[in-house]
């Protein structure tokens, strides 16, 4: 019977690096519908399978130093290795190159943390394997 993966150590890494204090991650992928209807379609329209594309968000506390990388990542016109693991022996993860769309600070102001979040678009083609 199979696992479900322990959320509680699931984290994106960047370069190979983990994106500290985060407590959030997702990762989306998508996958566009070609419309092939034709006059033979009838009524029904046909479709075949079109580009897949992938994007991603992680958020967690700023903690300052932490977010070098990230915002190193978003500054620079390189894109980087996002990759999103538990580094669980036999668990899979998913990694590609990606470039970050947008990285945001705040802070409610009322004795809360002051916390980050980070969204980014994949580019090329995505990973899906087992850790080693």
């Amino acid at each position: 019977m199979a696992v479900p993966q322990n959320t509680t150590v699931l984290r994106f890494y960047i370069d190979g690096t983990v994106v500290a204090s985060a407590i959030d991650a997702e990762i989306t992928f998508n996958k566009e519908a070609v419309d092939i209807t034709t006059k033979d379609s009838g009524t029904n329209a046909e479709f075949m399978s079109g580009l897949k594309s992938g994007t991603g968000s992680t958020g967690g506390l700023y903690v300052e130093g932490e977010l070098d990388a990230l915002y190193a990542a978003y500054d620079g016109t390189a894109a980087v290795v996002m990759k999103l693991s538990t580094e669980v022996s036999t668990e899979e993860y998913f990694s590609g190159d990606a470039f970050i769309t947008s990285l945001q600070i705040n802070s409610s102001g009322n004795q809360q943390a002051a916390n980050f979040t980070c969204q980014f678009q994949f580019s090329g083609a995505f990973t899906k394997d087992d850790n080693a």
